[in-house]
């Protein structure tokens, strides 16, 4: 973070500034693997942080229940299929996480999410079923977008193909007292 910014956001006394480092990433925008949803709880919000753990522990379930050959990317024309067996074989991938990220457009209950192309299992992708069932309990609506060609390829996601008219917050913050 910016000297400039840093220096900022501590003065304003409301929350120290929370620094996340995301110079590994090859954007190095921290909305690549992490972003904030409504709720309606008593907090008002949670935030998504991609988890790419949590994608290997699902396909590590799939595979046991025996659907270890049901591929990534599966109907998408310009990309080899990769099925959950040769995933979890790969050592490189499972280092790199190369196809993990949380990128999407918030659009209040409405998440803007690019279709992952997961493993067809039952007719269904896996992970778009796994994202769905973390997230619709929170009163939360998924759509999932093929923005594959058009983004993703281009080292883009569906948010970097959107533009956002955000509310501002009926509160002036900037006058709480810490």
């Amino acid at each position: 973070m910016a000297r400039a910014v840093r220096n900022f956001l501590k003065a304003q006394q409301v929350q120290a500034p929370v620094e996340l480092y995301s110079d590994w990433l090859s954007v190095g925008h921290v909305d690549e693997f992490l972003t904030f949803v409504p709720t309606s709880d008593q907090k008002g919000f949670r935030l998504l942080l991609a988890s790419p753990s949590a994608c290997l522990k699902l396909f590590q379930e799939k595979k046991e229940e025996g659907y270890g050959e049901a591929a990534q990317f599966d109907g998408l024309k310009h990309q080899a299929k990769r099925s959950i067996n040769e995933m979890l074989a790969d050592r490189h991938l499972q280092r790199d996480n190369l196809h993990a990220q949380v990128n999407m457009v918030v659009l209040g209950k409405y998440l803007g999410i690019p279709k992952p192309y997961g493993p067809i299992i039952n007719g269904r992708c896996c992970l778009e079923e796994k994202v769905q069932s973390l997230l619709e309990p929170l009163g939360l609506h998924c759509i999932f977008i093929d923005d594959y060609l058009s983004y993703h390829e281009l080292q883009g996601e569906i948010h970097c193909g959107t533009n956002v008219r955000r509310k501002p917050f009926p509160f002036k913050w900037w006058n709480m007292v810490p």
